[in-house]
């Protein structure tokens, strides 16, 4: 199967055709090409490509040849087109390029190497007759560089037209020129150090291929990801996706792959995946099926077979007929089979398809055969596998899908749902504490100076207006249950800003606070059955924050802001139409506010306790999203509740300083979001649960009397939700 080795399609006469190029209408791609000027051993004189192997374009039509921009006539016929080479200086063969749309001849090869890569070289051939083969990059290797063989990497070859012989995406060959210039050494394949095919190419969707196809062929080392793509034309002969000749114990040959689509006439083709030496090696090589009524004689070398169906599939359709009496051998073959439709283009409920049919020598399989389903309309329905495998005859191996079902994947879009207002409702917003100095002037002091205080009360005066700014900024990281055994882990930045008044009324004294907040978080999905999305949501709101502090320690707080919340998701575990991840942006308007009541007690000159329950409550709106699989998604309005109970401990060290720690525990309710595609209820997403919060921080002023204070806090949580937060405040008591 190659043009290099002796168990290949091509004579000697090729090899040497292919390397020891003959003096006459040879075509290289270099302005000052050189040749030896020594006969050859034969009546055949040889003639060496000596150029620049690298960045070269030759274009051949019917009656002219084009070698970088220089044009000139032919009569019609040539020899051996080379796009770029060097075969005596060891150079890497990269970036060339060959268009044939015209024209009669015998070979044509992108670029060239000897012992080094032939990498990036690309033939295309719309039009003309070649009578022995094409290809993409070629190396091969000699003993005065040790037997070391190059790459060919990456090299490619694209068929929409004429007629060609065999074709070849990359080559690692053994047979060289002398140095001399007369005739050619042969060296042992099996001597051959490395030399490995990787990633190669070939294309048809036109034209005739007589001698079969190989994506990329090494000699002893390995094929790796090497692939064919055929979606139109007639192709005959061993269509091999990776193969590696004269294997070693080291050699392998995986990753490859034959994709069809289409209507490409293969009647006369077996379809190989992985071959070594001369035996199938299917570990890691797939084909790959988007049409039907495909015609081939057999299919080896593969463990995976993906079979998409088309949009106008239905039941009783036969995908691939194959015709090889020997039989078809599906033994150890993962067999996945589905659709991804965008928008419901064909209704598949209770049908029956043919993945292979072998009416001239049946199918074999074994316990190792397994058969799989993909099969969405959108990502909202899914149609389940409810039948299949090897029919009665032993001709046909088939797959029956029931009525449609609802994609439990779906979950992740009403988790990504819930994400703005887990967002809104972590982040709060805060005042300062309430200041213990203005605090336990009606007898709730404990330290035994309730008269003295009293006495400083009745003598003190409303005072002016005080006003003062505030900021907080806080981050963190958190994990939050969303119900059905999922979860939603995200990283979060939030900051609020305001400017607080505050002034002295008879119970004590009154704060309040135009604010305005904002959040933003990186956030994964995580489902029961190992579905994940991921995206990020943010979140603006303004509104008013208010507080009355009583001189005996008693307060009470409430907030009301209003604002909006964006949030985008992706997901690579549901994928459209195109096989491409599907995804959605989305907005809605939410409304958040909270109650808090507490008190503070003091229990010694500088220390406090101070307990409090808080209520916070978060409505966002419904929001309208169409997702990229052309489906359009409802959600609902989502509420989350939060009631928290707890207490916090302040002492002081030193004058400006002052260390508290707390601990909570918190209850959230009515956190649900579910959505609605065509009428059909998508799976829910919900919070109910428990948490507890430890927290401790640090509070520092410039010096003992100032009222401005920087706040540094730490929280950890368990339970519903878990994470760590951070907080920097900086603010001014009241």
């Amino acid at each position: 199967m190659s043009f290099w080795s002796e168990k290949g399609f091509l004579s000697q006469k090729l090899k040497n055709l292919l390397l020891v190029p003959l003096i006459g209408t040879l075509i290289t791609a270099q302005a000052n090409l050189a040749f030896a000027s020594e006969e050859g051993d034969g009546s055949e004189g040889a003639a060496y490509p000596k150029t620049v192997a690298s960045e070269n374009k030759v274009v051949v039509t019917e009656q002219s040849k084009s070698i970088n921009g220089i044009v000139e006539e032919h009569d019609g016929t040539l020899d051996v087109v080379y796009g770029g080479g060097n075969v005596n200086n060891n150079e890497i063969a990269s970036d060339n390029d060959v268009i044939i749309s015209g024209g009669k001849m015998t070979a044509v090869v992108g670029g060239i190497s000897s012992s080094r890569d032939a990498s990036n070289n690309h033939v295309t051939v719309t039009g003309g007759t070649i009578t022995n083969g094409v290809v993409g990059g070629a190396t091969f290797f000699s003993a005065e560089s040790g037997n070391v063989a190059g790459d060919a990497i990456n090299n490619s070859v694209t068929i929409t037209g004429g007629t060609v012989a065999h074709v070849s995406g990359g080559e690692v060959g053994y047979a060289r020129p002398n140095n001399t210039g007369k005739g050619s050494d042969i060296t042992e394949p099996t001597s051959a150090k490395g030399g490995n095919a990787i990633q190669n190419k070939v294309t048809v969707t036109g034209g005739t291929v007589t001698g079969g196809i190989v994506g990329g062929a090494a000699l002893t080392g390995n094929a790796t990801g090497n692939s064919i793509n055929i979606q139109g034309g007639k192709v005959s002969g061993e269509v091999i996706a990776g193969e590696v000749r004269y294997p070693t114990a080291g050699s392998s040959v995986t990753g490859n792959n034959i994709t069809i689509s289409g209507q490409p006439d293969l009647s006369g083709a077996t379809l190989r995946g992985g071959v070594l030496g001369d035996t199938d090696s299917p570990a890691g090589n797939s084909l790959n099926i988007y049409t039907k009524n495909i015609y081939a004689k057999n299919i080896s070398g593969f463990d995976s077979l993906n079979i998409d169906l088309p949009s106008d599939a239905t039941s009783g359709d036969t995908i691939l007929s194959l015709s090889d009496s020997s039989g078809t051998d599906l033994s150890n073959m993962d067999i996945r089979v589905g659709k991804r439709w965008d928008g419901g283009e064909n209704d598949f409920a209770n049908s029956t398809v043919t993945l292979i049919n072998n009416s001239n020598g049946g199918i074999r399989i074994n316990d190792a055969t397994t058969l799989e389903n993909y099969f969405y309309d959108g990502v909202t329905l899914r149609y389940p596998l409810v039948g299949g495998g090897l029919s009665s005859d032993g001709n046909s191996y088939t797959a029956s899908f029931g009525s449609p079902m609802v994609n439990p994947a779906t979950q992740s879009t009403t988790a990504a749902l819930m994400v703005p207002t887990m967002l809104v409702a972590g982040h709060g917003i805060h005042l300062p504490d309430p200041d213990p100095d203005r605090m336990d002037y009606e007898g709730t002091m404990t330290n035994g100076e309730e008269e003295s205080s009293k006495a400083e009360a009745k003598d003190q005066k409303p005072v002016a207006m005080d006003i003062a700014p505030f900021f907080d900024f806080s981050g963190g990281s958190m994990r939050e249950k969303t119900g059905y055994g999922s979860y939603v882990d995200m990283d979060s930045v939030g900051m609020d800003a305001g400017v607080a008044f505050a002034r002295d009324n008879r119970h004590g004294r009154l704060v309040f606070a135009p604010i305005v907040d904002y959040g933003h978080g990186d956030y994964d999905t995580y489902l029961s059955d190992g579905t994940r999305g991921k995206g990020s949501a943010k979140y603006w709101a303004g509104g008013m924050i208010a507080r009355q502090m009583n001189t005996n320690g008693f307060y009470y707080e409430g907030s009301l802001r209003m604002g909006k919340t964006d949030v985008d998701f992706i997901s690579d575990d549901m994928r459209n139409e195109g096989d491409a991840p599907v995804s959605f942006q989305s907005s809605a308007k939410v409304l958040t506010g909270h109650i808090r009541i507490g008190k503070v007690f003091r229990y010694g000159p500088n220390d406090t306790l101070h307990v409090y329950g808080l209520y916070t409550h978060t409505h966002q709106g419904g929001m309208d999203a169409d997702l990229s699989s052309g489906e359009h998604y409802r959600f609902s309005k989502v509420d989350n509740g939060r009631l928290r109970i707890g207490a916090r401990l302040t002492w002081m060290r030193k004058k400006n300083q002052r260390f508290y720690s707390g601990i909570a525990y918190q209850y959230t309710r009515n956190g649900s979001a579910s959505a609605v595609c065509d009428d059909i209820a998508i799976p829910r997403s919900g919070q109910n649960g428990s948490s507890a919060m430890l927290e401790i921080g640090w509070q520092i002023r410039p010096n003992p009397n100032s009222p401005w204070f920087v706040d540094l806090n730490a929280t950890g949580w368990v339970g519903m939700q878990k994470g760590v937060t951070a907080q920097i405040r900086i603010k001014k008591d009241f």
